[in-house]
């Protein structure tokens, strides 16, 4: 099971670049694996710390869809900053706010999620 957090500030959303298992290169939002002694809120919160640096805490549960819990996020503290030389974060390549209307960060995994918070 994973979890994953999505934070948008004015018309951004704050997404991290990264390899799938097959190297393919993709964006998508903050998250990852759910540990056996976490619930998926604090997974979610302990892997938007891992991967981008920023302390968060869940405004939301937005739904679960397949393996993945979904919430919105707010920033509460620390600052924009990927550590790549953390063994968990070997697949991660950089994170930043992209523009909410910018087609060529979006998928067909992220889209759905793209368009709910489009409309808030």
């Amino acid at each position: 099971m994973n979890a994953r957090g999505i934070y948008k500030e004015d018309q951004k959303l704050l997404m991290v670049q990264q390899y799938t298992k097959s190297r393919k290169l993709i964006w998508h939002f903050p998250g990852g694996t759910i540990d056996l002694d976490e619930t998926p809120e604090q997974a979610c919160v302990r892997e938007w710390y891992e991967e981008t640096g920023f302390t968060v805490e869940i405004v939301r549960f937005i739904g679960k869809f397949d393996r993945t819990y979904w919430y919105e996020v707010k920033i509460v503290g620390g600052s924009l900053h990927v550590d790549t030389s953390r063994p968990e974060n070997a697949d991660l390549v950089t994170a930043r706010y992209v523009d909410i209307d910018d087609d060529s960060y979006f998928d067909e995994f992220t889209e759905p999620f793209r368009a709910m918070f489009r409309s808030s």
